[in-house]
């Protein structure tokens, strides 16, 4: 520095170069203190799992998986954590104790001018001197020309607002962080080579979308992820980088260098006064503020393609170990398939028939006695045709194992459920002059890696698709034949005693028989045995592979094979035949003469109307054939009939699937009010709770799930009315079973023994619209139900469910609603949840939806305008479909998953096709008579009853309950199950609303 500048240099060596190293380093470990306990935290975690540990993979990715959205946090925090605003506070801090002003005489440097000098400044340099020899003689002070020093205000202009370093230092700050991050994908980002002429990029090491992954390892049957390998180092490192805050020297001499050089100017004709001036001087700030935004902006992108990787492998080394899980289970199916129903048998048999070679063998004579041959040939039948096929034939058990596997397929399959929709992903990322340089695309990475893993393993992993059974028919068919061969030879053999002229003895020819079916058999042996491996290799090395393969195709960005594959297949599916191409242009041409053909078919119409009028022509409707009749019954019949639907869609729509969170959407006020009465009750306040809602609505499983989620731990006592009863001693009876009291004949008796436990506990009790008939003499079991619910509130925490037709009959002849504290309705739900519900389970299969026009849509102005554009198309119909099933359903869940099914038309290995749901016309089956109508109100408000029931219930003879019952299954109305008659649920809708229109029920 100048010696002419002894207070600047003197100020800047206190306030700067002796504070700035600390500051610094204070200034950076807080902005990345976030980022660093989060390594902290998480390696600290990881290293408190025993290396010893069976399962410490998986515990090292369940602890990442669970701290992965805390650093996603940490991550888009620092998009709010402004390093300029850091920055400006530790630069106004350095420079707080600095003087305004400083006043210092001018060094020679001052008036030379400079070859980098400007014209407008080296004239102004000139002048200068030539000012200071003529003033010469009349300046009392000899030392100089003074200058006065803007000290403060220069220094912080020129490192909060001129200076390059703050965008050096920010850059420097997030490659800290970008190389910590790395670590989590194993890969070191590349530094730059800086070179004279400028620099070359430098990419993270990672390679860019279009590089080809490497191959998994074929020979290795685990799963093996690079986020694993060596992860506590890798922590460890990352944390080492973290903590190194201490700034380079060479900045320091740059903020020095910078500080003194904008300060000796000041106050001179080298300084753009303009600067200083307020307006000037915070639009400066502003401008290099935003500058440091944006660019922080770009490293945050960065930062968050780093987290998208690391979290994709997350998501595949968690669905790795429920994979391996399933392939072992897998396996041991396989293994049990074609022990039991392949291997046993068929060595059983070998074995049995080298026995009957061998006993052939022993023989002395040329000739076979006949009691041999009976007695071989019964061994035969007995041993073989019976004993070794009954056990290759059952059918039962094979079919068992198949589904064993394809519900652990299924369950795989469910696993792709936890995956993130979509990620934003970097197809290139390098770091070009201390600016990120970041391609991104948006990738639907759930169904990506989905149909990855679906279409290069676990499709080929379904024993349907490998046709185990027609294999297994196959095996059963080869094994028969052997046997017949035995059986023949020696039958054969007998015979051939009689031929003087045969070449063969008689020996021979019963012994070639039999090796030869022994020969059959190993053949069928070694066929099983390679149909066996080959199957096992899929599971232990294709599907390993595919997971593998994903997991390193993505860490290496190279997913352009994945989108082509997703693509090529919706490439396929949007390929219009010549067809379909004809009928595009023929709906064009129609949409035009749309207006006018209903214009004239309204007028014909009203023309057709009026001459009716008078010529007397009868406008009734057409009758209903019995060939429709008949169709529409075999339509109703089928409810339950999906025999061609995939494994996995039969198992996630059916009434049996174990629901859990993921696909339960729960009616409103479920929690919430079942939380309140139990805490209340808790508190010895007599509370209880009730689920009112239609058959089918989820009243049960409304149960189990608040029995998960809030009484894990209590005792549970059940009552469950499953078919219609409506005597007192019945009803005590199953009370007493419940509770494990011996039958009493007296509700008091029950009442006092209840009263008499030494624990308060919980009574589940479902569907008490079974406890009555609508009979004078039928309301006794309900009516004794009332008294021993409110006389056991204390003691019992009632959890009771009612179908809603029942439930409101109850309210008008006993005023039931007085007897429950807290009710929730399961049948309300909207349009919203009811789609939910269904796609979350249609989405966990992994097929696509796609819809199809009915014949009324397509002849429609609003469906033909959209012809153009599959994908709106495929939105209206969507929308549409959903309205309707909405409708339809009225808030029944069941009923819309039972509509959902039935409009299934087909599947293909990617999409599954809905046509519009079709609603059955009750009155084209049955002529809805007063009979009739009053047998479906029983059915309704009851659901269950017996044929003796029903007459008791409408005090009707036996003979016509049953005829009538009789007439409407034949019909498809009603059902006949083991409990009674009940509807069937495909008209349960339209008939509720027949009976609320003609005031029946309501």
């Amino acid at each position: 520095m100048n010696k002419n500048y002894p207070s600047v240099a003197e100020y800047l060596h206190k306030q700067i170069e002796e504070k700035f190293t600390v500051k610094t380093a204070e200034f950076r470990t807080e902005f990345r203190s976030e980022l660093l306990n989060w390594f902290q935290t998480t390696y600290k975690e990881i290293l408190s799992i025993k290396k010893d540990d069976e399962l410490r993979n998986k515990r090292v990715v369940d602890t990442l998986n669970k701290n992965i959205s805390d650093l996603k946090n940490v991550i888009e925090n620092y998009g709010k954590n402004q390093w300029s605003d850091h920055w400006n506070t530790l630069i106004n801090d350095l420079t707080e104790e600095l003087p305004e002003t400083v006043v210092e005489y001018q060094s020679e440097d001052r008036f030379e001018a400079k070859e980098e000098d400007s014209f407008r400044l080296k004239s102004l340099k000139s002048l200068k001197r030539g000012l200071r020899i003529v003033s010469a003689p009349f300046k009392k002070d000899k030392k100089g020309w003074k200058q006065v020093i803007q000290l403060r205000k220069s220094i912080r202009l020129k490192l909060t607002g001129l200076s390059g370093l703050p965008e050096d230092l920010l850059a420097e700050e997030f490659k800290v962080m970008a190389d910590a991050l790395a670590k989590l994908l194993e890969k070191e980002p590349e530094k730059k080579i800086e070179k004279e002429e400028g620099g070359n990029s430098s990419a993270e090491g990672e390679g860019n979308k279009d590089s080809k992954p490497p191959k998994a390892n074929e020979q290795n049957a685990g799963f093996k992820f690079q986020v694993l390998e060596k992860i506590e180092t890798h922590l460890q490192e990352a944390i080492s980088i973290l903590k190194n805050v201490e700034p380079e020297d060479s900045v320091l001499q740059i903020v020095m260098d910078e500080c003194y050089d904008i300060a000796v100017k000041s106050g001179t004709v080298e300084e753009n006064r303009k600067l200083l001036e307020p307006d000037y001087y915070e639009a400066k700030l502003a401008s290099k503020k935003v500058t440091l935004q944006k660019s922080q902006k770009d490293w945050l992108i960065y930062l968050k393609s780093q987290y998208s990787d690391f979290a994709i492998q997350i998501e595949i080394a968690r669905f790795a170990f429920l994979a391996d899980n399933a392939k072992g289970e897998i396996l041991n199916f396989t293994h049990r398939f074609f022990r039991d129903y392949c291997y046993l048998p068929l060595e059983k048999g070998v074995t049995k028939i080298k026995e009957i070679a061998g006993r052939l063998k022993e023989q002395k004579s040329e000739k076979l006695s006949s009691k041999l041959v009976e007695e071989l040939r019964s061994d035969i039948w007995e041993e073989l045709s019976e004993k070794l096929m009954n056990e290759m034939t059952g059918d039962e058990n094979q079919r068992h194992i198949i589904n064993q596997i394809q519900k652990t397929i299924t369950d795989l399959q469910l696993g792709f459920y936890n995956f993130t929709d979509q990620f934003t992903l970097a197809e290139k990322r390098s770091i070009e002059g201390n600016k990120p340089q970041v391609t991104t695309d948006t990738v639907s990475w759930k169904k990506l890696a989905t149909r990855y893993v679906q279409e290069n393993a676990l499709r080929d992993m379904d024993p349907e698709k490998r046709e185990w059974e027609t294999f297994l028919k196959e095996i059963i068919s080869e094994t028969e034949e052997a046997i017949q061969i035995v059986d023949v030879n020696l039958l054969t053999a007998k015979e051939s005693e009689k031929d003087k002229e045969e070449d063969q003895s008689v020996l021979e020819i019963a012994i070639s028989g039999a090796e030869r079916a022994i020969n059959q058999l190993e053949a069928a042996i070694k066929k099983v045995r390679e149909r066996q491996n080959s199957y096992e290799n899929v599971v232990k090395v294709k599907f390993p592979g595919a997971i593998q393969t994903l997991a390193e195709t993505m860490l290496a960005r190279s997913y352009t094979e994945l989108e082509l594959q997703d693509k090529a297949l919706q490439v396929k599916a949007k390929a219009y035949s010549w067809q379909e191409r004809g009928e595009r242009i023929y709906y064009k041409i129609l949409e035009k003469g749309e207006l006018l053909r209903r214009f004239a078919v309204l007028k014909l119409k009203e023309v057709r109307k009026f001459a009716a009028k008078y010529l007397g022509i009868s406008e009734g409707g057409a009758a209903v054939s019995t060939t429709e009749k008949r169709n529409l019954a075999e339509y109703l019949a089928q409810v339950d009939v999906h025999l061609n639907f995939p494994f996995v869609y039969k198992r996630l729509f059916s009434s049996d699937f174990d629901i859990d969170d993921r696909f339960y959407t729960p009616p409103v006020g479920l929690y919430t009010l079942f939380e309140q009465s139990y805490e209340d009750w808790t508190l010895n306040i007599d509370t209880n709770f009730l689920v009112v809602g239609e058959r089918g609505s989820g009243k049960t499983l409304a149960l189990n799930v608040l029995k998960q989620k809030f009484l894990k731990d209590q005792k549970i006592n059940t009552v469950h009315f499953d078919q219609t009863i409506y005597t007192e001693k019945e009803l005590l009876k199953l009370f007493c079973d419940a509770f494990g009291f011996e039958n009493t004949e007296n509700r008091d008796e029950l009442i006092q023994k209840i009263k008499r436990k030494k624990k308060r506990s919980i009574l589940v009790v479902e569907d008490i619209q079974n406890t009555f008939v609508r009979n004078i003499h039928g309301f006794e079991a309900i009516e004794s139900f009332w008294v021993i619910m409110t006389s056991t509130r204390d003691q019992l925490f009632w959890m009771v469910t009612c179908s809603a037709f029942a439930w409101n009959y109850f309210i008008k002849v006993f005023s039931a609603d007085q007897y429950f504290s807290h009710t929730v309705q399961t049948d309300k739900l909207d349009r919203e949840a009811i789609e939910k519900s269904i796609l979350s389970r249609h989405k966990a299969t992994g097929y696509e939806l796609k819809f199809e026009a009915g014949a009324a849509t397509q002849k429609s102005r609003s469906y033909r305008k959209l012809m153009s554009n599959d994908k709106d198309i495929q939105t209206y119909l969507h929308d549409q479909y959903f309205s309707r099933l909405d409708k339809i359903a009225e808030g029944n869940m069941s009923i819309a998953m039972i509509f959902w099914l039935q409009s299934i038309k087909e599947f293909d290995d990617k999409y599954v096709t809905q046509l519009p749901t079709e609603i059955a016309d009750v009155d084209k089956l049955e002529v809805p008579s007063r009979e009739v109508l009053f047998t479906l109100s029983a059915l309704v408000l009851h659901e269950f009853l017996t044929e003796e029931e029903v007459s008791f219930a409408l005090h009707q003879d036996l003979s016509d309950s049953r005829l009538m019952l009789a007439r409407l299954k034949s019909k498809g109305i009603v059902q006949n199950t083991e409990h009674g008659y009940n509807l069937n649920h495909l008209v349960y809708r339209q008939i509720v609303r027949l009976l609320k229109r003609r005031n029946i029920i309501h």
